[in-house]
Parts: structure tokens; sequence; C-alpha cells
């Protein structure tokens, strides 16, 4: 069960990444530069340590699969996972060929604010826990303006590795056994035998 901590947690973590991008643009009087490289590049390192706990994540959910406590419930929250990983890795990819363009065109951005909105509908569509616990953390990755330039692209790409993660950890997390014992049924247990 998620706390009031958490939940704050995960809606504002695009919003500090967003804070972080704003004052790296500011820091630089064009918002281009060194300044600039280095936010990309930070973003970059991100999106590649995100990825590494994913992977972990998902060889929890297969080795889960395996598992005959476990296989019931992986069997159910796994293809949800793969799905989460699909969906993610289309738009990562779409947002990927945009970026090589050699300008970032209106129509292109607006090709991909479609795509975020239907990304973020089939990520919430997948399952009624799901919506719950993430539909503030979808909301808050908000559609890229008319006039982004590269850095901000990343940053969308960042955010979409970080709810796929935490997405998959959540996978995960509902597919683990978790056995309650509390001091009155040992007591029922002890005076029947």
């Amino acid at each position: 069960m998620p706390t009031a901590a958490s939940s704050t947690w995960k809606r504002g973590f695009p919003l500090f990444t967003g804070i972080v991008f704003l004052l790296y643009s500011c820091s630089s009087k064009n918002g281009s530069g060194e300044e600039m490289k280095q936010m990309e590049e930070s973003l970059m390192n991100s999106i590649q340590l995100i990825n590494l706990s994913t992977q972990m994540a998902l060889k929890g959910l297969v080795e889960k699969t395996q598992d005959p406590i476990t296989m019931e419930r992986s069997g159910i929250w796994f293809p949800k996972a793969r799905q989460i990983v699909n969906l993610t890795r289309e738009l990562y990819n779409y947002i990927d060929s945009i970026k090589k363009e050699t300008g970032i065109r209106k129509n292109s951005i607006d090709s991909i604010n479609t795509r975020l909105s239907v990304y973020k509908e089939d990520l919430l569509k997948l399952d009624p826990s799901i919506q719950l616990e993430f539909k503030h953390t979808i909301g808050s990755i908000k559609p890229i303006p008319e006039n982004a330039k590269a850095s901000l692209l990343i940053r969308l790409q960042n955010d979409i590795k970080i709810v796929e993660n935490r997405m998959i950890t959540y996978c995960d997390i509902r597919t683990s056994v978790v056995i309650l014992y509390d001091d009155f049924t040992q007591i029922v247990i002890g005076q029947k035998q």
C-alpha cells in the first residue's frame, strides 16, 4: 500500500526534473551552450540508470513466472509489464526519430503530443489498480511546447522512462508473496492442537 509521502514524491519527481531543466536553461543567456549539453548528458545518464533498474525488475518478474509460489500472480502482471515496456519503447523511439530531424517542426511536436496522450491513456487502461496508483504520475508528464528544443525531448524521454520504471516495479511488487502472521492466529492455532 503506497504511503502519502511516496505518492507525493512520485507526483513531484517529474516536476523536479522540470525545475532542474529550468535552472539549467536559465543559467545560460540563450538556453544553449555548455550548460545545456551538460544537462542533456545528465538526462541521458539518468535514462541509462533507469533502464538498468527496469531491466532488473523485469528479470525479477521473469523469475517469478517460473516460481510455483508466484507463478499465478506473475502470469497476470508480467504481460502487463511487457505491454508497458512495448508502449514506452514505441514512444521513446518515435521521439528519438524526431530528435534526429534537422529541425523540430510544429507538426512533429503535435504528433509527439498526440502520441503522448495515447500513451498515457493506454497505460491507464492496463489495470484498474494501475490507474488508481499512477493517474497523477502519468498526468504529470506534460505535452511539449511548440518551440521545443532537443533538450525538452530528452527530458520527455527521461520522464516516460521514469514512469515505465515505476510501473514495472509496481508489477513486480504485485507478484510478491506476503505472509502475514498475527498473534491472534497463532493463539487460535495453538489452542486447536
